[in-house]
């Protein structure tokens, strides 16, 4: 019987093992149940009733009593026997469980609440995201109603992360067998699309998306996305409006930005239900501006599954991590509460959820909040508590008087509740407060059922050190579970009233203006007043409140159009006020000067194709500066509607200026020394009187000399873009692209700013809806040299990956040898297969694209093949790439990650602009070998080996090449006797090694085509 295993016979059957766990031993059952394959299985089970047809594989199923088993197993007792009874195979009918459910669900308590029958049905909940993938299985019967607030053409999803959100927030759990089903998984849902396929999304989109959603109806709404918080920002604004003019609730994610006081809007708002991450790594609170507590409530971030956009091939379903996977399942947990409690307002299912949450053991409030949600808790507790939080706020400088806030508490169970109060709170900097700064006006209380008594919480600021404050108000319960109320407030330390008026070129009113402002000792101190953005009313007028010393008050002052004069935009204002007690400053825009465009000695005549102007005031800690980003278009520049005030040296605050231009040459002139200009002019730092930036003979030959080589690779001709820009210079430490348009193929001499403090960055895109983006990154060019750049000749798919202390990420890309990038396409144009990663030769499992390794150094192979779409990404019909490298973790404890060397072949066949080979020509393709550690990452020549074989025939036959090499470390490729046929697809296969372990196999299938 042996010889039969696993031929015939399931190994499975004689798993003594696994037959107890299942409860088919002898003691626990007398019958066995099998899957019984084969042309005449029916047959072959005699009187053993057949339980059913399993046509799809030629099967039945059944159960074989015990006695009656030797029977069926002579049958199959040898391969003979088995062909004569007509029985290919003996299965185990094994047993199968539903999947257990995820960790997340069942440490919120999710299961409890479901059995007790509340699943959310009747609730329509709004998320507001990327969109939801409507043809994934968990979530086919959800969604109602979708609309779109991006650029994007469709409402779908373009990301994944609105899918992977709704999923959990009411996904069926379909292709998991309910056991990642959402938690409201009965509640339908309202799809808004505020994110695009980068995730990003505009304060009008997640507006517009609010106000759709309310307007559709929605119970609930559920905003795992924000942005950096401003004073009383449009977001924030908004959703006070649409909260207290309907009975919707609005929960958002705190935000995954480290450090206290980045709570994201619109989670800063009061009315919002603002969700943390209980590994606190999300954002903290409290509130900047406002010192509101925020997060009130924390949920389970790390690990989170939800449903994959697309699913299918690379699974189901992924991981997320942060605030945006917790607030769905808060967002969820209110509308089991509102299917539980149809007639409670937003308001007390907000209270509710926040005062049965859990504290746990680290409990740090600014993380937190109350704690981790509790759903059994939520749905049974009998203690209403009128606010969920103590605010304080903001406690205006000099000391002010004591002040209270009145909790009210009701009994709505049938049994006596017996209370004692507790208080505790500290500064940001870990400072616990004096016992009396906080007091609570009661130390026990007796609530009897039905019975509704106070307690005050009152807060005198003069008995504690200015500062950010925050802490709990708890209310400890005899046989009860605690309830936790976060605490907040801010003693304001002495400050100078700053009253500024500003005035536009023609006098009047500044109305609406936008001031910065900035203490030049220090920009970001502890307990702020060093930067703020102040906003100026109808008249022109603002008064800031800032730690006394010098200020930096600076503006880019729009004067309107009027009486037929175009608007401007003047930089205006004073690099240094003294304001060591409460002054004023009038900031007038008619003290700036007129900028003209730059002149080039030899060139008859340039345009403007672009001007990006900076302006830097760093204050004396270096750690923070002010300042001002203008980037006016070509027709502001040259019709004079942009003005500079000019500037003086401000002793103790490194100060910085600069305009980086594009300049086009004039294309009638047949002499032109340059088709482009990229220029960096007046770079110090003051602001010169006037500001006039030209450029002398002299310093057009330090110019560096760029004689580019732009091919086509894919869409229309003149549809590419391309960007040159400074990233950092000696005195600006950030730089912009302004991206231009391409006409390709194309050859032309570019002169550009060399100076060794330069890092230039130069990207090429293709346009949609390929979108494949070339980058060349740090170039530092060197004074009157020339450079010969040539694009997308030839590119293929690259890999880079990054090497944590516990994982590893590759991440595929496409490189022409020299290049590298990536796709960012709004759809699928490359059609990648799933990865396969080896580490030592043993293959790794992930389903997120990261990798669990130690950081010891190891050898490890990437195996990669793709379909790509040939009109947008015209790589090749079908590739396949194989490399092999050394990569470990970092060495440094300060490195979050390394990213190893990996081997690439920089391909360059004689093709021409548009890529095509020509017929009647002998085939030679020239190649390097090049190792480069990232996308940008200036690739080295690497000595090694390389064999190349050539297809005609989309790689059925291939042809060995003739491999000679260069004393440059180069290649020549040849075939001889390989004739060229107009209509033919040339495919190409190599195998190249290089040093420290590097080695790639690549096969490209019908790469370049023959004219």
């Amino acid at each position: 019987m042996a010889r039969m295993v696993p031929s015939v016979l399931d190994r499975e059957l004689f798993n003594v093992t696994r037959l107890i766990e299942m409860g088919y031993d002898d003691a626990s059952t007398d019958s066995l149940p099998l899957i019984l394959q084969g042309a005449r299985a029916r047959t072959a089970l005699g009187d053993s009733k057949v339980g059913h047809e399993l046509s799809s594989i030629r099967a039945v199923s059944t159960r074989v009593s015990k006695t009656s088993a030797p029977e069926l197993a002579a049958k199959v007792s040898s391969p003979a026997r088995a062909k004569a009874a007509g029985v290919t195979k003996v299965w185990l009918d094994t047993e199968v469980k539903a999947a257990s459910l995820d960790a997340n669900l069942t440490e919120i308590g999710a299961p409890q609440v479901w059995e007790a029958g509340l699943s959310g049905e009747g609730i329509d909940i709004a998320v507001l995201d990327s969109g939801i993938d409507t043809k994934h299985p968990d979530l086919t019967t959800k969604v109602k109603a979708e609309a779109n607030f991006t650029q994007e053409e469709t409402a779908a999803d373009t990301n994944g992360h609105g899918t992977r959100v709704a999923s959990i927030l009411a996904g069926t759990g379909a292709v998991a067998n309910g056991a990642r089903k959402g938690v409201a998984h009965g509640a339908q849902l309202l799809s808004a699309k505020v994110l695009d396929q980068f995730g990003s999304g505009t304060l009008s989109s997640l507006i517009e998306g609010m106000e759709w959603a309310v307007a559709q109806g929605a119970d609930i709404v559920n905003v795992s996305a924000g942005a950096a918080a401003g004073q009383n920002d449009p977001a924030a604004q908004a959703l006070e409006a649409l909260a207290a003019d309907s009975n919707v609730l609005f929960v958002a994610a705190v935000g995954n930005v480290p450090g206290a006081m980045n709570v994201l809007s619109p989670g800063t708002a009061p009315s919002a239900l603002t969700v943390g991450g209980t590994s606190g790594n999300a954002s903290s609170g409290p509130v900047p501006y406002t010192f509101l507590a925020k997060p009130e409530i924390s949920a389970p971030d790390s690990d989170i599954i939800g449903a994959k956009m697309g699913g299918g091939l690379g699974g189901y379903y992924e991981a997320g991590w942060g605030s945006s996977m917790a607030a769905p399942q808060v967002a969820g947990a209110a509308a089991l509460l509102m299917e539980q409690h149809p007639d409670w307002t937003w308001q007390r299912i907000k209270t509710a959820l926040t005062t049965t949450a859990n504290g746990p053991a680290n409990h740090s409030p600014n993380n937190h909040g109350a704690g981790v949600l509790d759903l059994p808790g939520a749905t049974t507790e009998t203690l209403q508590v009128s606010d969920a939080t103590v605010n304080f706020g903001y406690q205006y400088y000099p000391e002010p008087t004591p002040v209270s806030r009145d909790i009210a508490l009701t009994n709505t169970g049938d049994t006596t509740q017996m209370l004692t109060f507790s208080d505790r709170a500290g500064n940001l900097q870990g400072k616990t407060a004096p016992d009396d700064m906080v007091t609570v006006s009661r130390e026990t209380m007796t609530l009897q059922p039905g019975v509704t008594e106070h307690v005050t919480v009152t807060l005198t600021p003069s008995k504690g050190d200015p500062g950010v404050y925050t802490g709990l108000v708890t209310l400890n319960r005899t046989g009860l579970d605690a309830i936790n109320l976060p605490m907040s407030f801010y003693i304001e330390p002495p400050r100078s009233e700053v009253h500024v008026k500003a005035l536009d070129r023609n006098g009047d009113p500044w109305a609406g203006g936008a001031v910065v402002m900035g203490n030049l000792s220090d920009l970001h101190p502890v307990l702020g007043g060093g930067y703020t953005t102040l906003h100026l009313d109808e008249n022109g007028e603002g008064r800031a409140r800032m730690v006394p010393g010098r200020i930096s008050i600076t503006a880019a002052v729009t004067t309107p159009a009027t009486d037929g004069a175009p608007e401007t935009m003047s930089l205006a204002g004073s690099t240094e006020v003294l304001a060591e007690s409460d002054t004023s400053f009038t900031i007038d825009a008619r003290n700036a000067r007129r900028l003209h465009p730059p002149r080039v000695a030899g060139a008859e005549r340039t345009d403007v194709a672009s001007a990006v102007i900076y302006f830097m005031q760093h204050d004396e800690t270096e750690l923070g500066y002010v300042g001002h980003l203008i980037v006016p278009t070509p027709e502001e520049v040259e019709d004079g509607r942009l003005f500079l005030q000019p500037t003086s040296t401000v002793k103790g605050s490194r100060t910085g200026f600069e305009t980086r231009w594009r300049l086009l040459g004039d294309t009638a002139d047949r002499l032109r020394q340059a088709d482009v200009y990229d220029l960096v002019l007046g770079s110090g730092a003051t602001i010169p009187d006037p500001p006039v930036f030209n450029v002398s003979r002299e310093e057009v030959r330090k110019l560096a000399r760029i004689e580019a080589d732009y091919r086509h690779f894919a869409g229309e001709r003149g549809a590419h873009q391309q960007a040159r820009y400074v990233v950092a210079s000696k005195w600006i430490a950030y730089g912009v692209g302004v991206e231009h348009p391409l006409q390709v193929p194309q050859r032309r001499v570019e002169l550009v700013t060399a100076r060794e403090d330069l890092f230039w960055i130069e990207t090429v895109t293709t346009p949609l809806p390929g979108r494949a983006r070339l980058y060349s990154l740090d170039l530092v060019y060197r004074p009157g040299e020339t450079y010969t750049p040539v694009w997308f000749q030839a590119p293929t798919p690259s890999v880079s990956a990054q090497h944590t202390g516990h994982s590893f990420m590759p991440s595929i890309g496409f490189s022409d040898g020299v290049h590298s990038g990536k796709v960012w396409s709004e759809r699928d144009v490359e059609n990648n297969e799933p990865l396969r990663v080896f580490r030592n030769g043993e293959e790794l499992s992930s389903s997120t694209g990261s990798y669990y390794v130690p950081p010891e150094p190891a050898v490890f192979r990437i195996e990669h093949a793709s379909h790509p779409d040939t009109e947008a990404l015209p790589f090749a019909r079908h590739t396949r790439t194989a490399w092999t490298f050394l990569s470990a973790g970092p060495t440094d404890p300060n490195e979050w990650a390394s990213s190893p060397k990996i081997l690439r072949i920089d391909y360059r066949p004689n093709t021409d602009a548009f890529g095509k080979l020509r017929a009647g020509q002998p085939l030679k393709i020239n190649a390097r070998l090049l190792a480069a550690r990232d996308v940008g990452d200036e690739p080295t020549l690497k000595q090694g080996e390389i064999q190349l074989w050539v297809s005609t025939d989309h790689g059925v036959r291939w042809h060995k090449a003739t491999v000679t090499r260069a004393p440059d470390d180069s290649f020549t490729a040849v075939v001889p006797g390989l004739q060229l046929r107009s209509g033919n697809a040339v495919s190409v296969r190599a195998k190249a090694t290089a040093p420290e372990k590097l080695g790639i196999d690549q096969e490209l299938i019908d790469a370049y085509f023959v004219r």
